[in-house]
């Protein structure tokens, strides 16, 4: 009678569902302690990283092509300059020493190039000279230009001092018409005496 009432307990229906849910929850057990330790995750991980290896494009770079074309429609670093710069040739003697009592001034160069404004920025490089024991100012209020019945002050911003017995070189701007061809250079020396300097402006061909 004793191991028919255990067949009878196994063959009950609440005995089924007791065995089944005993199998459940240790599978679920089985199941959970697997994903903790990762073994479960190594399956995905190739999938993961291969994602993560088809990175997004950085920022901005969808944006690049545009950024693109709007630098290639503008000249190359320099050619602008260069070009701008050789469009005028200017014609005025070079390294001649102009000189009053102690001080004297010559130009080393001349060039011309379109200013942003439609006119012409002409840019002489003068090099002063001190014969005097002191120092003396080497300044734009030194530096004129006369184009026709206009007197253009030099506007680059020179304020150096010609130290004594030295020499200085500077750079001394000009603003002038577009259509400037021929002009005069007024070189300002202390007492009030100038010396002019004519030259001529011409666009290359």
């Amino acid at each position: 009678m004793a191991e028919g009432g255990r067949a009878g307990w196994w063959s009950s229906a609440p005995g089924v569902l007791t065995a089944v849910a005993a199998l459940v929850t240790a599978a679920t057990g089985l199941l959970l302690g697997l994903n903790q330790v990762g073994w479960l995750n190594a399956s995905s991980t190739p999938s993961t990283s291969a994602a993560s290896t088809k990175a997004p494009p950085p920022v901005g770079l969808t944006g690049s092509p545009s950024v693109a074309a709007a630098t290639g429609s503008l000249p190359a670093s320099g050619s602008s300059g260069s070009g701008s710069t050789s469009a005028y040739k200017v014609f005025i003697p070079l390294k001649r020493e102009f000189r009053v009592g102690d001080i004297s001034y010559e130009v080393l160069a001349a060039t011309a190039r379109p200013d942003a404004d439609g006119k012409l920025a002409l840019v002489m490089s003068v090099r002063g000279r001190s014969y005097r024991a002191y120092d003396a100012n080497f300044w734009d209020a030194s530096f004129a230009v006369t184009v026709g019945e206009d007197i253009v002050p030099a506007s680059g911003g020179l304020d150096e001092l010609l130290p004594a017995n030295a020499t200085q070189r500077g750079d001394v701007l000009f603003v002038v018409p577009a259509d400037t061809r021929n002009a005069v250079l007024t070189l300002r020396f202390q007492g009030g005496e100038t010396r002019t300097v004519p030259f001529r402006i011409t666009p290359s061909p």
